[in-house]
């Protein structure tokens, strides 16, 4: 009906794959920024037909051939199923323990990101300075994150290589503009610069583990050192308020117009005293308010 190409149709098919529970493989995709979103429309189309009056099977999560046993086949037995509502409304609870990215890259690339920043700019390093980079990650890091010369920017952001890169060429960490310029995925001079970064997979690390340890090599034979433990924005490693909304204001102030952003960070800084959301709504959905501009 569409009469959609070939490379159209298995983008179509891998797109409708994401809307199936558990699968969460899209990312260096388009598709990575909508997946997470198709459970949530999900959960809020369901929630309207429940309130309209619709029904379904009673027990469909942990029923026998129920949603459960479908991800599990080998034993649905083998997991526990108590621990989703053990503790259920008691502290602490899990948005207390958000991580906060400052730029739009994998959360498993911030840590060695911004210990390589701290480093830069502590000593004023410029990329002609240095000979190499080395960063020491956890093997889940390399096996999403390890991606040398990606050729998109939506891979860009699954890329050690670019975001060291970037923070090489520019002394700071990402911003807007690091996924907005389509041309630098094919400079050749920034790959040159991508060129000095190498990934170490560090095995005794657990999967788990947020730190990274980076060192530069400099030309004159000098080596710095840098191991943190968590990025900046992490529960252990978080933001001061101001600092949320620092990142807010720079990333909404790209695409909107300056009374509408600072419009946007007042009400979402006091969401608890929000009687009526529509007005955020409206300002985010069209961009502008003629009434805050």
């Amino acid at each position: 009906m569409l009469d959609l190409s070939v490379e159209q149709t298995e983008n179509a098919l891998s797109i409708s794959a994401s809307h199936s529970a558990s699968l969460g493989n899209q990312m260096g995709y388009d598709a990575h920024f909508i997946e997470s979103g198709h459970s949530c429309r999900a959960g809020i189309l369901s929630a309207f037909l429940a309130e309209a009056g619709c029904n379904g099977m009673p027990e469909i999560l942990d029923r026998r051939n129920g949603f459960y046993s479908s991800i599990w086949l080998e034993d649905e037995n083998a997991v526990d199923l108590s621990v989703i509502t053990n503790g259920l409304g008691k502290p602490p609870f899990h948005v207390h323990g958000a991580e906060i990215k400052k730029w739009s890259s994998c959360n498993l690339t911030h840590t060695a990101v911004d210990a390589l920043a701290m480093l830069v700019q502590e000593h004023n390093i410029s990329h002609e300075d240095v000979e190499r980079v080395e960063a020491e990650v956890n093997p889940v890091c390399v096996q999403y994150c390890d991606r040398p010369f990606p050729d998109t920017l939506a891979a860009a952001r699954f890329s050690f290589s670019y975001l060291l890169g970037e923070v090489l060429l520019r002394g700071k960490i990402p911003d807007y503009n690091t996924f907005n310029a389509k041309e630098k995925v094919r400079d050749p001079d920034f790959k040159e610069i991508q060129s000095k970064i190498k990934v170490i997979t560090r095995p005794d690390w657990a999967d788990g583990y947020k730190g990274a340890r980076v060192t530069i090599f400099k030309k004159d034979g000098q080596i710095l050192v840098n191991h943190l433990e968590a990025f900046l924005g992490h529960p252990d490693n978080p933001l001061t308020n101001e600092q949320i909304m620092d990142v807010g204001r720079h990333f909404i102030s790209a695409i909107m117009r300056e009374g509408s952003s600072r419009r946007v960070i007042e009400l979402v800084g006091n969401m608890e005293k929000q009687v009526d959301i529509r007005e955020l709504m409206n300002t985010l959905t069209f961009f502008t308010d003629q009434a805050y501009v």
